[in-house]
């Protein structure tokens, strides 16, 4: 809610995020690959809930600046464009 991050940038972060949570999971599980996997599973499906909950939360707060009428209809791809 704080607009720390934005779901498409989470998008655009994933591999990393996988890459990451892979190297987590090696460090501090036991040399068990199927720990390994299980603490992959459950932290990478927490970083999906989390985009999924971000863009709601977007599209909420879209949804209130339009009703009041404080929305910028532009896009911010065809801002960076046009300062580009």
């Amino acid at each position: 809610k704080a607009g720390l991050v934005s779901a498409a940038g989470l998008r655009g972060m994933r591999k990393y995020a996988i890459v990451g949570i892979l190297t987590l999971a090696a460090l501090v599980t036991p040399p068990d690959v199927v720990t390994q996997i299980i603490l992959f599973s459950v932290v990478y499906s927490l970083y999906e809930v989390s985009i999924f909950l971000v863009a709601r939360v977007e599209r909420k707060r879209d949804a209130e600046l339009r009703a009041m009428g404080l929305h910028d209809e532009t896009p911010d791809t065809e801002k960076a464009e046009d300062t580009a």
